[in-house]
């Protein structure tokens, strides 16, 4: 792969290519040594632009993005340069502005050119595409920003119902502490279970309002009702 210009785009078409796996290419560009350092991060080759049509001879791809104000890839020249190549197929794309390479090279034999307006077509045929897949995209984040909102209001039902819990055992213990003085040492066992199943059983409506309510006003009820506030 020839790259033909070292500029902001020509960077962004380097590491899409070297992403891609490529591992073959020369930078050619007026200012040498904007050229060696854009190659360096991707042991890339450099050469001088008066070697242009040599590097073409050897490449498969040419890709240009130049600052020129004329086209710097002439159809005679690369006329020249296919018989030299013995027409092996030569792979043009001229993303620069105004273009980089004479439109007539396309006619010659096994030259395929591309330009701006034929990417542009390209990127619009790929948006279209994509613009259909939205409302399924949307779709998909609908469903799972519902099920984000369940899950959280669940934790936040789940912590609670602890919290609670563990509060109204303190208040248990505390109570039947309180009142052992009151009953036989023998009998504080009994006082224990039968403090233990009368809070399971005076707790059982809060919990499962709490777990099967409204995850809003539903919660901020049962909490200033039992004080956790």
């Amino acid at each position: 792969i020839l790259l033909v210009g070292a500029g902001d785009i020509a960077q962004v078409a380097l590491m899409n290519l070297a992403k891609q796996g490529a591992n073959r290419i020369t930078i050619i560009n007026r200012t040498l040594q904007k050229a060696h350092d854009m190659a360096r991060p991707f042991q890339a080759q450099v050469r001088p632009f008066s070697e242009l049509y040599e590097a073409m001879q050897e490449a498969d791809i040419v890709l240009t993005s130049t600052a020129a104000k004329q086209p710097i890839i002439k159809t005679e020249l690369t006329r020249d340069l296919m018989n030299r190549r013995k027409n092996r197929p030569l792979f043009l794309i001229d993303i620069a502005v105004p273009r980089d390479i004479e439109p007539n090279i396309r006619d010659l034999y096994n030259t395929f050119l591309y330009d701006i307006d034929d990417l542009e077509q390209v990127v619009a045929k790929t948006l279209d595409a994509r613009r259909k897949e939205i409302p399924q995209a949307e779709n998909i984040i609908e469903q799972e920003i519902a099920s984000l909102q369940e899950w959280l209001a669940t934790q936040k039902v789940v912590s609670t119902i602890k919290e609670l819990s563990l509060h109204m055992e303190e208040l248990r213990q505390q109570t039947v502490e309180k009142n052992r003085k009151h009953f036989l040492q023998e009998d504080w066992d009994q006082m224990d279970k039968f403090s233990k199943s009368l809070l399971k059983a005076i707790m059982h409506s809060p919990y499962m309002q709490l777990h099967n309510g409204d995850h809003g006003c539903g919660r901020c009820t049962i909490r200033q009702v039992f004080g956790l506030e």
